[in-house]
């Protein structure tokens, strides 16, 4: 779909072959500190090892996160105000040593720690009631790229400020020369966006030496849509960027599950399990747009459980799509389409949110019209949605951000394939009462909170609905304010829309 624009960032010819490999690939880990019962602030997360030692503080909901550590063997350990603390991970205290810690080569890993109750960090009750807070959700954003962001020849500050005015943190700029991804980069960085670059193969290493010092870079795209067959060949460019810079993203995008298997090379699933094996780029990424003309293409949902069963088992992040860019056979873009895009792929996991396209690109086959950003560089309505929408998910990216999803679920008569049928009731869970809507529900995992989510599968049609639990939970609204609800409430979801109900683990 995207092969007429993509063709632009890869007019270089392969001449040359760099076969330097790193003998490690940087891994990302993250989690929370508990105490007590509970997430605690501001204590000093150190992973030591041969390759150094890596420092985090945690917030105030007890995260924290740290990227681009190198693969290898690690002893956690913490501190709190400059005194060490003993401490062991979570589900690993039984282990020879409850402190180590391996970080795979690109993994992403979720590692949660523990002080023991009988250690003094100098509070007492009174204090400790005083640092409780439930009425707000942790400190997170939600990494959102503009896909065939602003063109080389518009590209400014003032631009790129404008892209950040509607809630972007990222742009994936189709720059076709090394001048150009330069230019990119020094007017995002005055913005403070992050840019991803595509990669020429012919001069990696020139290309990488240029760029890999400069302060916009988030990484370097390596190809659109790839074939089964070409994943060896991506993995190669892979390994020569990360022997020049391993402090980087990698980046490139999968095709949808409805191009068929001739097409791909192998199955889909198949597909999707060599592009983690041979690529190991820092995230799965696919797209989907599944608002047609004439409906909505169901498969996208089957697309949504194979990427988040390997991203799962790869213990690495998936970033997935919205389509803002009307062209033949899709529609110009509602707030309710874009609502059940990016909160569908919240549901199952995403970790990262991207819009196809941000510019118009030029109409040709395709017909593309309606973008946020008109080919002639004017904002159009659909910028203004985009933006209410961006809003939108970074005012509850605390939710979402570092969450594990355990459980998807779809209520209604019409099941899409690939998918789970909501049988029962997770406690605390008792009764959900759609009225004859259809939803998705996601059960998920984040700190302290457990929390269970309802995306309305249509775009089109709202209904009231009833829910009732077994205990008293919280409610998180649009704005990302929380309230407490009790063990029950009858309201309304608009179409395309969530609900997002929370409680203590």
């Amino acid at each position: 779909m995207k092969k007429i624009i993509s063709v632009l960032a890869f007019l270089f010819a392969f001449v040359s072959a760099f076969s330097c490999k790193p003998d490690n690939r940087p891994g990302e880990v993250h989690g929370t500190v508990s105490y007590r019962d509970r997430e605690v602030a501001d204590i000093v997360v150190s992973y030591t090892g041969d390759n150094g030692t890596y420092t985090y503080t945690t917030n105030k909901s007890g995260y924290y996160v740290i990227r681009g550590i190198p693969a290898g063997d690690y002893i956690v350990s913490v501190s709190y105000n400059g005194k060490n603390v003993d401490s062991y991970l979570k589900d690993y205290e039984k282990s020879e040593n409850p402190s180590r810690v391996t970080i795979l080569v690109n993994g992403y890993h979720v590692r949660n720690i523990i002080i023991p109750n009988d250690q003094d960090l100098g509070w007492d009750d009174e204090d400790e009631d005083d640092d409780e807070d439930d009425t707000t959700l942790p400190d997170a954003e939600i990494p959102i790229l503009a896909w065939y962001s602003i063109p080389a020849a518009y590209a400014t500050a003032e631009r790129f400020q404008e892209l950040k005015d509607c809630g972007f943190t990222l742009s994936f700029s189709h720059t076709t020369t090394q001048e150009e991804a330069i230019t990119t980069l020094d007017c995002a960085e005055q913005a403070g966006i992050k840019v991803i670059v595509p990669c020429p193969e012919a001069n990696t290493e020139e290309f990488v030496q240029a760029v890999k010092d400069k302060p916009a870079l988030y990484g370097y795209c390596l190809r659109d849509e790839p074939k089964t067959e070409d994943l060896t060949g991506l993995g190669e460019l892979a390994d020569r960027i990360l022997a020049l810079d391993s402090e980087h993203n990698i980046y490139f995008n999968l095709f949808p599950n409805y191009v068929g298997d001739e097409a791909l090379g192998s199955t889909y699933e198949e597909y999707v399990k060599q592009s983690i094996q041979k690529v190991k780029s820092n995230q799965v990424s696919f797209d989907f747009y599944p608002i047609r003309e004439t409906g909505i293409v169901t498969s996208w949902w089957e697309n949504l459980e194979i990427v988040k069963k390997y991203s799962q088992e790869a213990d690495m992040p998936f970033w997935a799509f919205a389509l803002c860019t009307s062209h033949n056979p899709y529609p110009i873009p509602e707030l309710s389409h874009l609502r059940l895009q990016m909160y569908m792929n919240l549901a199952y996991g995403a970790q990262g949110l991207q819009y196809f396209t941000y510019w118009c690109p030029t109409p040709g086959a395709w017909d593309f019209h309606d973008a946020p950003i008109a080919e002639d560089g004017t904002p159009t309505e659909v910028y203004d949605l985009v933006q209410e929408m961006n809003d939108e998910l970074q005012a509850r990216a605390g939710v979402f951000m570092g969450c594990k999803v355990t459980g998807v679920y779809q209520t209604g008569d019409h099941q899409p394939n690939g998918t789970s049928p909501l049988t029962g009731y997770n406690p605390p869970l008792s009764r959900l009462n759609l009225n004859g809507g259809e939803a998705t529900v996601s059960f998920f995992e984040n700190g302290k909170w457990a929390y269970l989510m309802l995306v309305n599968r249509s775009y089109q049609a709202e209904y009231d609905y009833s829910i009732i639990f077994e205990k008293d939970v919280q409610m998180v609204n649009r704005d990302g304010s929380v309230e407490n609800i009790g063990t029950s409430l009858d309201t309304h979801m608009e179409a395309g829309d969530c609900a997002i109900f929370r409680w203590k683990k």
